[in-house]
């Protein structure tokens, strides 16, 4: 199908019940999330298969509907500025099948993670490193692992896997950006963006470092399920986040934001349910790569999420943009 007979419109009366929420729209603003995220409808007109992914989200950034009515996930009100088709489209199929909170009962009963039954997270003790980062004790700068290939020692005693920064504040923020999952060397993350990714506690090394004790408590591919995915995103907040002690607001507030975004039936004459709901994670840019959807998409924090109901023919996308404002 050519991907020109999808069309969409802009349903402007479907407000998000979790964005409306009193106590998430608390948390939110505790976590600096509040005012950097969107939650927007569309329906469109035609029949989807999971196999059109790359074309349906192809349509969707040349519609002048959804170009014009895609909010940029500020203070709500303002419109990305986007005055021309997105034809740069890159789509990452995201699996989406865990029906059940019981999904993080393994986080809840590690006692290396949480204390007892109270919910409570465990601390552990706290580095400071070069006048500027609070490193956790089981996530020293020296365990931090290579980005991608050969590594090399440089003479700041790290090692790096191309040879090491000059600058003394890109090497920080390097060393940031293998914390927070990716590859390479960070080229646009800004060293406030960087405090964010500051592990102190040990839910939070469960959910970036590779080298503790407690990261494998998730296999890689439960990592890549859009609940893990949710969570991640809660826990690390946005760039002013106050983190919580406890662990039982993040999973309320997830079970909220999973409601809210999927839909799930159960099958005909069975007991069992099923998610209807296809996930796709999609960045965007002008044919000059002048304009991105979402900007800086190195920052793991930044993403632009189209969930398809394939069955009422609707797309909700859950967008959310890293800023340093912040939004009461």
């Amino acid at each position: 199908m050519d991907s020109s007979k999808f069309t969409f419109v802009h349903t402007r009366g479907k407000i998000s019940e979790f964005l409306c929420n009193k106590s998430v729209k608390e948390y939110l603003m505790k976590w600096s999330i509040k005012g950097h995220i969107s939650i927007q409808y569309y329906n469109f007109n035609e029949q989807f298969n999971a196999y059109q992914k790359q074309e349906f989200a192809e349509a969707f950034f040349k519609d002048s509907n959804v170009l014009s009515t895609l909010k940029k996930p500020n203070d709500g009100s303002n419109l990305i500025p986007v005055d021309e088709p997105l034809t740069n489209v890159k789509v990452e199929s995201i699996p989406c099948t865990v029906l059940s909170l019981e999904f993080f009962d393994r986080i809840l009963d590690d006692n290396n993670i949480i204390r007892g039954q109270s919910g409570d997270i465990i601390h552990c003790l706290e580095e400071e490193y070069d006048d500027y980062f609070i490193i956790g004790d089981k996530l020293r700068v020296e365990n931090i692992p290579t980005p991608h290939g050969a590594s090399i020692l440089g003479n700041d005693g790290y090692r790096w896997s191309t040879n090491p920064p000059v600058q003394s504040h890109t090497r920080k923020r390097n060393i940031v950006l293998c914390l927070s999952g990716n590859v390479g060397q960070a080229k646009n993350i800004t060293e406030k963006e960087a405090f964010a990714f500051i592990t102190v506690i040990y839910y939070r090394q469960m959910l970036l470092d590779s080298n503790s004790d407690v990261y494998n408590l998730f296999s890689e591919s439960e990592r890549n399920q859009f609940l893990f995915r949710l969570l991640k995103f809660l826990c690390l907040g946005g760039q002013w986040c106050q983190y919580e002690d406890n662990i039982n607001p993040y999973v309320d507030t997830v079970k909220l934001l999973y409601k809210d975004l999927l839909r799930v039936e159960r099958v005909t004459g069975t007991e069992e349910l099923v998610i209807r709901s296809i996930i796709i994670k999609v960045t965007a840019t002008t044919k000059d790569g002048s304009k991105k959807i979402p900007e800086n998409p190195n920052n793991p924090q930044n993403f632009l999420y189209l969930i398809i109901d394939p069955f009422t023919r609707r797309v909700t996308t859950f967008f959310h943009q890293w800023d340093g404002l912040f939004f009461v």
